[in-house]
């Protein structure tokens, strides 16, 4: 998946990230927290997304529908609505929580229009880089970012295949903690899930 992603060089990362630090002492906003955050992700090496550009300049398909899609890493489908200047994911169980909002320029006026799609699973070996880097596997903290096979009016069938997980970092900036391909085994599975 090509998206523009935020990288520099971690020992000037790190220098930006004393100088956020030492500010964050005289009670900065959250504008300086959230770019310290930032910061921390670089000087640890990690590439940053800023999701709203990175789903703006990943196009459409004809329907107006967003090639890219982000949501809560734990969930299995997720419903976007496009309405009045404005995208929405939501993967939420029975309307609680993970429900996204993404503000994206566009030209289709006042239509409403809803559409699901399958969520990449985690596999076995990401866990696995997980844990090696000291983090939590539990699901519920990441996000996840992947290219859109096919939007469905219901029961969407075809998974996807090349997902970034994303740790949120504040406002519209996300840390990448791992990109993978699905293999064909893994989206087999999917397909045999659907409706389940």
């Amino acid at each position: 998946m090509n998206v523009p992603t935020i990288e520099m060089d971690r020992e000037q990362a790190k220098e930006k990230l004393k100088a956020y630090r030492r500010e964050l002492h005289h009670g900065a906003d959250e504008v300086f927290k959230a770019a310290a955050q930032g910061y921390e992700a670089l000087a640890k090496g990690l590439k940053l997304i800023d999701i709203g550009q990175a789903i703006t300049q990943g196009g459409t398909f004809p329907d107006q529908f967003p090639h890219l899609a982000i949501a809560r890493a734990d969930r299995q489908v997720v419903k976007c609505e496009l309405r009045r200047g404005r995208t929405t994911f939501d993967a939420s169980r029975e309307g609680r929580g993970s429900i996204l909002i993404v503000q994206i320029a566009n030209d289709y006026g006042n239509i409403w229009e809803t559409k699901y799609t399958r969520i990449p699973i985690v596999p076995a070996d990401v866990m696995q880089e997980l844990r090696a880097m000291n983090r939590s596997v539990d699901l519920r903290r990441y996000h996840i970012l992947w290219e859109v096979e096919a939007w469905y009016d219901r029961n969407p069938i075809e998974p996807p295949v090349d997902p970034f997980l994303l740790l949120h970092i504040g406002g519209s900036l996300y840390a990448v903690l791992a990109e993978w391909d699905l293999t064909e085994l893994e989206r087999s599975v999917m397909r045999g899930l659907v409706g389940r």
